[in-house]
C-alpha cells in the first residue's frame, strides 16, 4: 500500500467483507503530518465500488476533475489519493464516474466537518480532542 495511506491491508479486508466497525478512521480526509508537526498533506480516500473514476476537486484545484485523480485499491472498491500541502480548512468533494460515463459530485459520506448549507462542501478538518472517559 501507499505510504501515505491511512488504509491498511486489515481494513481493506474488513471492508470487503463488510465488518469494518470505524470506517471513520480508514475513510474520508485525513491530515498526515511529519514528526515535527508540520503538515504533510491530506489523504482521502473513499468506497466507490461502481465507479469509472474518481477525483478529489475542492479549494486546492479550482474544482478540477482532473487534477487529483484517485487509485483504486484493492478489490472492494476503495479509491484514494495523498495531496501534498493541504490540511484543515480545505474545502473538498468527490468527483465520481458513473457506470455510464458521467461525472457527479458528492460530499464526502464521511467527512468530519462541512459547509454551512445551502453550501455542501465536505472541509478538511483534525481534531486534538482526548476523550477522559475509560474504555471498558
Amino acid at each position: 500500500l501507499n505510504p501515505n495511506s491511512t488504509l491498511g491491508e486489515m481494513d481493506l479486508h474488513l471492508i470487503g467483507e463488510g465488518r469494518h466497525e470505524r470506517l471513520w478512521n480508514a475513510l474520508g480526509a485525513h491530515v498526515l503530518r511529519e514528526e515535527n508537526g508540520n503538515v504533510r498533506g491530506t489523504a482521502f480516500s473513499v468506497w466507490a465500488p461502481n465507479a469509472q473514476a474518481v477525483s478529489v476537486i475542492g479549494d486546492m484545484n479550482y474544482w478540477d476533475k482532473f487534477t487529483h485523480p484517485m487509485t483504486k485499491i484493492g478489490t472492494c472498491g476503495i479509491w484514494e489519493v495523498f495531496i501534498p500541502d493541504i490540511g484543515a480548512g480545505t474545502k473538498y468533494k468527490f468527483a465520481v464516474q458513473t457506470q455510464d460515463y458521467r461525472w457527479v459530485d458528492h460530499a464526502d459520506p464521511m467527512a468530519r466537518a462541512t459547509e454551512h448549507p445551502p453550501h455542501t462542501a465536505s472541509v478538511v478538518t483534525e481534531s486534538n480532542y482526548q476523550f477522559q472517559d475509560k474504555q471498558k
